[in-house]
């Protein structure tokens, strides 16, 4: 009821002054000044939206996503440009516009119902046929409490029930009041289908260029931990080799220039598998035409 009452106020506060520097704005349009209150107009309603978001996530818990700051242009001319064609600013001014009627019936039928209930209670007290002159239950429901005007025990006991009924109800009418609230905020007062699938967009490519980047990070890594290792070993041992084969032909040992080779070739096998596995997943245009070299 807290949310219905000051969220009504700020309606009425909000399509009040919207409503009259609209009015003005218009009726002044052929010039730079009426053009300049229009802007204004158009600024305030996007004020007041933020004002409902934040109140609405503060009372009733309802987190509405906030639309783009808004985005002013250089000079005067640029600003103004820029006010007018907010759509983020005329969105507040048809929720405004739409929420002042929805809040004057949710009031009206709240107060109602509890006073028609309080009727009813005080009725039965004092042994009297209530009357309810300008509840809601009076204006779509004609209540006869006895179809010959009398006054009884089962006319009583109606009446007690009614108040009990309307009691019930009375919150319920705040709720919905508060429902529909919710629905024009979410469809007014929250960015539109474009924003949302350009912050989409963004997201995903913020994800995409994030993982990119996590992934050269990796096989920056495990190349410089591994792949780096064993390709300075196999240096080494292609210099040992090519050390053996600089000795004269009587100091040469084949066979260790034979074992220095195949350990040598076994450890670019090596390092060809482990190049493929942190290469795994990058697919070169140049694949496309052909396969990858086997090693013998």
């Amino acid at each position: 009821m807290l949310y219905l009452v000051l969220g009504s106020a700020l309606a009425f506060v909000g399509v009040a002054f919207v409503l009259l520097t609209m009015v003005v704005g218009i009726a002044l349009a052929i010039t730079f000044f009426g053009l300049a209150i229009l802007a204004l107009s158009v600024r305030s309603a996007r004020g007041l939206g933020h004002l409902n978001r934040e109140m609405a996530r503060s009372l009733i818990g309802e987190r509405i996503e906030a639309p783009d700051p808004f985005q002013s242009r250089k000079g005067f001319l640029g600003w103004l440009q820029a006010a007018l064609r907010d759509r983020t600013g005329w969105r507040s001014v048809a929720y405004l516009v739409t929420k002042a009627p929805l809040a004057v019936v949710g009031i009206y039928a709240a107060l109602s119902l509890w006073l028609d209930a309080f009727i009813c209670f005080k009725g039965f007290v004092q042994g009297q046929q209530p009357r309810l002159p300008f509840g809601i239950v009076h204006v779509f429901i004609h209540i006869g409490f006895s179809s010959d005007g009398s006054w009884g025990t089962a006319s009583r006991i109606s009446t007690l029930l009614l108040g009990f009924v309307l009691l019930l109800v009375a919150p319920w009418a705040v709720r919905l009041a508060v429902f529909v609230d919710r629905l024009l905020m979410r469809a007014l007062l929250s960015p539109d289908a474009t924003t949302a699938r350009l912050r989409s967009l963004e997201h995903a490519r913020t994800v995409t260029v994030d993982d990119s980047v996590a992934t050269l990070r990796r096989i920056e890594r495990d190349l410089h931990d591994g792949t780096q290792a064993q390709l300075v070993a196999l240096a080494m041992r292609l210099g040992l080799a090519k050390e053996e084969l600089a000795l004269p032909k009587k100091k040469l040992d084949l066979d260790q220039v034979r074992a220095l080779v195949e350990m040598a070739h076994t450890e670019t096998k090596e390092i060809i598998v482990e190049l493929r596995d942190l290469t795994r997943g990058i697919h070169p245009p140049a694949l496309d035409v052909g396969e990858s070299p086997r090693v013998p």
